[in-house]
C-alpha cells in the first residue's frame, strides 16, 4: 500500500501539482512541476547520446534490418497463402 502515498510525496517535494478540473470532484489531474523537465534531461541526455551512438547505422545494423524485413515479408506471404487455402467458412476471425 506504500504506492498510495507516492502522489503525496511527489507533491510535497514539488514534483507534481494536483488540480480538480472535472465536474466529478473525484477526478484529479496530476501535472509535473516546472523543474521536472530539467531533471529528466539531466538523466536522459547522456543516455540519449549513448543510444544514438549505439544505433548509428553500421553494416551490422543494416544486416539486422534487412534480415528483419525479410522475415516479416516471408511471414506475411505465408499467412496470405494460408488464408487463400483455407475455406471461408472455417477461417477464424482476425
Amino acid at each position: 500500500m506504500r504506492w498510495i502515498l507516492l502522489p503525496n510525496r511527489l507533491e510535497a517535494a514539488g514534483h507534481i501539482t494536483r488540480t480538480r478540473e472535472h465536474s466529478d470532484r473525484r477526478v484529479v489531474t496530476l501535472r509535473s512541476g516546472g523543474h521536472v523537465q530539467e531533471r529528466t534531461d539531466e538523466f536522459s541526455g547522456p543516455l540519449a547520446g549513448r543510444l544514438d551512438a549505439a544505433t548509428t547505422p553500421s553494416p551490422f545494423l543494416e544486416q539486422a534490418e534487412a534480415s528483419t524485413v525479410g522475415l516479416n515479408t516471408t511471414m506475411g506471404s505465408h499467412l496470405a497463402e494460408q488464408d487463400a487455402l483455407t475455406p471461408r467458412s472455417s477461417q477464424r476471425p482476425h
